[in-house]
């Protein structure tokens, strides 16, 4: 879907960003990290072009962005951004249908997508009449969100769109992403300097410093295998274990049986990470949890041994 060949941005005497290649498949949600001003939001904001490169290509579709026109390249790509961008003069559906609206459609089609995309969100459909400045700090992120993804363009860039976040709203919001990105499967470009969100959200991650990109590839594999002391450290030592351990949900590792509830009356649901599991394992001093279904059916179990390797008491 996008592919960056030797792709540079300069400013002056400073390169912003430095002969970078990477391509990043259809439906895949790739993030950008690093340090703040290594060239994360350079590098998104050269893919829509509202910033022009220096030299290299910019390929959607194997086709160089320079042959689209700038305007209609630009409401062909979601953009969601930290602080979320909306005109506080609008009301929430008028912000959501902007782009819709540029690009011509009926007031039916729009008042249908409004509603499609205020339930896809978890939004009261009274939130179409309010204003921005009439929402919470979520509301109005999640608004932001469904505004760039109104059009159902098949490419969303999201700079930061979580990071000016309380923790407790930030993590609902990644999980309603990945619910999202489930479902759509759109291509995302997604900049961010929080280690924990990119591995929670990212099905592949681009390391960057510098201006270039130092290594990119799985959660797993930037763990496991870091191409550079640079990347060891960003991803850091001494919870690495855990990191990888919330990497996999616990369905993954349970052993499946229907007499789950008998053994164990803690519980855990199937998508938890492993993390979450050896947590609640400490919390309630158990060996064992029950995985239960999206129906709160019990549907196996996992035990302390299948994750740690030995005795919790040892």
């Amino acid at each position: 879907m996008i592919e960056l060949q030797d792709l540079s941005c300069q400013f002056g005497e400073s390169r912003a960003v430095d002969r970078i290649n990477l391509t990043i498949n259809t439906g895949e949600l790739c993030v950008l990290v690093g340090r703040s001003g290594c060239g994360k939001s350079t590098t998104l904001r050269l893919i829509n072009r509202l910033i022009p490169r220096s030299s290299g290509q910019i390929r959607i579709d194997d086709q160089d962005v320079e042959q689209f026109d700038a305007r209609q390249l630009r409401l062909g790509m979601g953009y969601a951004i930290q602080g979320t961008g909306l005109f506080p003069h609008w009301t929430v559906a008028r912000n959501i249908a902007m782009v819709p609206r540029l690009l011509g459609w009926s007031r039916q089609r729009i008042d249908t997508r409004i509603r499609e995309l205020l339930e896809l969100f978890d939004l009261d459909p009274a939130t179409a009449a309010r204003y921005p400045h009439q929402l919470s700090g979520g509301q109005a992120q999640r608004v932001g969100v469904a505004r760039s993804l109104a059009a159902d363009p098949p490419i969303l860039l999201m700079d930061e769109p979580f990071g000016a976040l309380d923790a407790i709203t930030r993590e609902a919001l990644q999980n309603e992403m990945l619910r999202i990105q489930s479902t759509l499967r759109k291509t995302v470009v997604f900049v961010t300097h929080d280690i924990d969100e990119a591995l929670k959200l990212g099905d592949r991650i681009a390391v960057m410093d510098q201006g270039q990109i130092l290594q990119h590839d799985t959660p797993s594999t930037l763990l496991r295998e870091p191409a550079s002391e640079f990347v060891d450290r960003l991803f850091g030592t001494g919870d690495r274990g855990l990191k990888l351990a919330s990497l996999y949900p616990v369905s993954t590792v349970m052993t499946p049986t229907k007499d789950a509830v008998s053994t164990s009356m803690t519980t855990i649901p199937h998508d938890e990470s492993v993390r979450q599991a050896l947590s609640l394992m400490v919390w309630h001093d158990t060996h064992a949890l029950t995985v239960m279904d999206d129906r709160r059916e019990p549907i196996g179990v996992v035990r302390w041994d299948q994750l740690a390797g030995g005795d919790r008491n040892a």
